[in-house]
C-alpha cells in the first residue's frame, strides 16, 4: 500500500453482464447476456479526494479466525499457493496434453502458456523462493509478468499427444496462474479482499477468480457448480473499469450475472491500487469497492428468479485463482509494444505498468 496522486470526482457505477461457455477455462468464456441488474445508488464520497497511489481498504484483524498475506518476503508460499501449468486443460481426468480430451487455449484461444516452478516448466524457477520468471515477489508485492518473447519461445515440457511427435511446440506468450485448491480454502461466511493494479494495454487479460473446490480433480463441473469473478479487466473495458461476474446454470446452460463498477479517470485501475472486498454469506453475496460502505454488486438467491428451479452453487467451498491472461476471445489483441520481452522487462522504462500486482490478500470470518 504505497502512495500517489489524484483529483476529487464521483465514482460511477456501470452495468453490465456477459456469459460463457462450459470449459476448465472458466472465467475465460465471455460473451454478451441479456441478464439486466439495477445499479445500486451512485456512490459520492471523499474517498478519492486526495492524492494517493491505493486506495484500498486497510486490512483490520477485527474477526474471530483472520489470515493475510502480504507479501513481504520474496519466497511465493507452497502451502498456500499452486501453480496451473500449460495452454489448456483436460476434459477427463490425467488426459494427455495434446490428445482429443486436452482443450488448448483454455477454451477462449488463449495465447499463453502457464508457467510454473517445477523443473523444466519454465525457463527460470528459483527453488528456494517459489517463483519463476512470470510470477514473483517485489518490494512486496505479488508481481504476475507475461511475457512476449518471439526470439527465444518457449518450449512446452508437457506435450506428448500426436501433434506433438513431430515437433516440440513452443510459445511465444507466457504468464502465471496460480491458485489455493485444497490449501487455502474459502467458505460462505467469509469477507475477502485482495489489493490489486492490473497490468495496461491491449491483451492483457487479469482476474481474480474462485472455483469450487473439488473442480481439479474433476468432482465439480462448470458451469452447474458455479464460478466466482471478483476481479476481470477484458477487451471492453476501459482504464477506469473492472468487471465481477457469477457463473452458473440455469435451464440447463450457462448463464451469469456480473456488472462493471468505475473509478474515476484519474485513479484508473492501471494508475492507482484499488481493493476488491466480497462479503460472502449463505445465499447472498456482496462486492465493494475500496472503502466504500456500499456495494456496488449484491447478489442473493432469493432475489433471482434464475435460482427458482435452479441450483444456488455458492454456498459450497470454493479456492482463489490469479492469473493473466495474453489475448483470447476476451483479453483482445495483444499490443507487444506493452508487453515485458524478458524477465527484467529490460523493454519497458515503467515496468510495472505490464504486470498484475497484488499487494495482499486478506480472508476473515464474517461474525
Amino acid at each position: 500500500m504505497k502512495f500517489k496522486r489524484l483529483f476529487t470526482i464521483f465514482m460511477l457505477l456501470s452495468l453490465t453482464s456477459c456469459s460463457g461457455n462450459s470449459s476448465d477455462g472458466a472465467h475465460d468464456n465471455i460473451a454478451t447476456s441479456s441478464q439486466v441488474i439495477t445499479p445500486p445508488e451512485t456512490a459520492s464520497s471523499n474517498v478519492y479526494a486526495e492524492d494517493k497511489e491505493s486506495y484500498c481498504s486497510l486490512p483490520e484483524n477485527d474477526s474471530s479466525t483472520y489470515w493475510i498475506e502480504e507479501f513481504l518476503i520474496n519466497r511465493l508460499d507452497p502451502e498456500i499457493f499452486t501453480y496451473q501449468e500449460s495452454n489448456g486443460f483436460c476434459t477427463k481426468p490425467g488426459c494427455v496434453v495434446g490428445d482429443e480430451n486436452y482443450v488448448q487455449g483454455w477454451g477462449n484461444n488463449e495465447l499463453q502458456y502457464y508457467t510454473s516452478c517445477r523443473q523444466g516448466y519454465s525457463k527460470n524457477c528459483d527453488p528456494l523462493t517459489n517463483t519463476t520468471e512470470n510470477a514473483f515477489i517485489e518490494n512486496g508485492y505479488l508481481k504476475l509478468q507475461p511475457i512476449y518473447d518471439p526470439d527465444t519461445p518457449f518450449e512446452d515440457p508437457g506435450c506428448q499427444g500426436p501433434e506433438c511427435s513431430s515437433q516440440k511446440q513452443t510459445w511465444n506468450y507466457t504468464s502465471a496462474r496460480i491458485m489455493t485448491s485444497n490449501k487455502k480454502i474459502i467458505t460462505p461466511g467469509t469477507e475477502l479482499t485482495v489489493c490489486f493494479k492490473v497490468p495496461e494495454g491491449s491483451g492483457h487479460w487479469p482476474a481474480i477468480w474462485m472455483l469450487p473446490q473439488g473442480f481439479v480433480e474433476g468432482l465439480k463441473s462448470w458451469p452447474k457448480d458455479g464460478e466466482n469473478d471478483l476481479v476481470e479487466h477484458l477487451k471492453h473495458h476501459q482504464a477506469f473499469e473492472i468487471q465481477s461476474t457469477l457463473h452458473f446454470e440455469s435451464n440447463g446452460v450457462a448463464n451469469n450475472i456480473g456488472q462493471i463498477v468505475s473509478v474515476p479517470g484519474d485513479v484508473n485501475f492501471f494508475d492507482s491500487f484499488h481493493s476488491v472486498t466480497m462479503k460472502w454469506q449463505i445465499d447472498k453475496i456482496e462486492y465493494f469497492l475500496d472503502t466504500e460502505s456500499t456495494p456496488y454488486f449484491s447478489v442473493s438467491k432469493s432475489s433471482r428468479s434464475e435460482f427458482n428451479n435452479d441450483y444456488w452453487p455458492f454456498n459450497e467451498n470454493f479456492y482463489l485463482i490469479l492469473n493473466v491472461a495474453a489475448g483470447g476471445d476476451a483479453g483482445g489483441d495483444p499490443d507487444i509494444s506493452r508487453y515485458c520481452r524478458d524477465q527484467a522487462c529490460s523493454n519497458l522504462d515503467d515496468k510495472d505498468r505490464a504486470r498484475f500486482l497484488i499487494d495482499f490478500i486478506e480472508i476473515k470470518s464474517i461474525d
